[in-house]
């Protein structure tokens, strides 16, 4: 008789202790782009660790990365630690310790950090979990600004997002489609998301069922969400010279034509060769 939206969630897995092997081997990750990252340990973490990874922005036009911790991240206080550290401008090293809950956010200058990681032998508990923003020079935003946008060949959610803080002075055309057969798409943003109403401006269009075109405004914060129907949309993006803020950021759900779940009925499922998220 009806649908709805259906399920989505994410499995995380729960290494055995002998079995932290490749997460622990890890160098870290460099990052050619400049958009947002999440790090985080396994959950929960192994004991016995002793971990050195480093993290960083190859891009030149990264002034800062800001550090937002999620809610669930706990650390135990018996022993086991966290430490993030960078270099100042004089080359000499600044740490800070994570231990407990309720991690407050960190703003490092500069482009990349490292992370040390200690557990002991006794207990364990669910471990760090962060999302690095990238911080963009303000007259260096060319690569972002001059993007055309993406086409996305799969049917799965995809993180739209600015630089965070945006740059001044920009005016961009993106475009966003699927390939695939989407009846409609779901777009919801991020609670972070505020464009200051000062004459910056994110506009979201799309064509109708007869070409003409829709269009939504989104200035200032606590956005609603929007059903497009079709497989693709535009975004343009206006910001004037005098301030600006975090921006936005928002997930874009397909939701596929019900002539052709058959594909997905019909899947046998997935079997993971990493110990990450899905």
């Amino acid at each position: 008789t009806s649908t709805d939206y259906g399920y989505k969630f994410t499995v995380f897995p729960t290494l055995r202790n002998t079995d932290c092997d490749s997460w622990v081997a890890s160098s870290g990750e460099n990052w050619n782009d400049t958009l947002s990252h999440i790090i985080e340990s396994p959950h929960d973490y192994c004991n016995g660790l002793q971990i050195h990874h480093h993290f960083g922005y190859t891009h030149l036009a990264v002034e800062e990365v800001t550090i937002v911790f999620d809610s669930q991240s706990e650390i135990r206080e018996d022993g086991d630690v966290m430490i993030i550290s960078w270099p100042d401008q004089n080359g000499q090293t600044v740490s800070h310790n994570f231990t407990g809950t309720n991690f407050s956010s960190l703003t490092i200058p500069g482009s990349s950090f490292d992370v040390d990681f200690t557990s002991g032998s006794t207990s364990t508990d669910y471990g760090y979990k962060f999302t690095a923003f990238p911080t963009l020079k303000n007259g260096e935003c060319d690569s972002w600004a001059e993007s055309t946008g993406e086409t996305w060949n799969d049917t799965l959610s995809h993180v739209v997002e600015c630089p965070h803080n945006y740059c001044n002075g920009l005016q961009i055309h993106h475009h966003f489609g699927y390939t695939q057969p989407i009846e409609e798409m779901i777009i919801e943003f991020d609670s972070d998301s505020d464009i200051p109403d000062d004459g910056d401006v994110m506009v979201i269009t799309w064509p109708d069922k007869n070409g003409q075109t829709i269009s939504r405004n989104f200035t200032g914060t606590n956005y609603s969400s929007l059903n497009i129907p079709g497989s693709s949309f535009d975004v343009d993006f206006t910001s004037g010279s005098t301030s600006n803020d975090y921006g936005y950021k928002f997930t874009v759900t397909p939701v596929l034509n019900s002539s052709h779940c058959n594909d997905w009925k019909n899947d046998a499922g997935e079997t993971w060769d990493d110990t990450a998220p899905h």
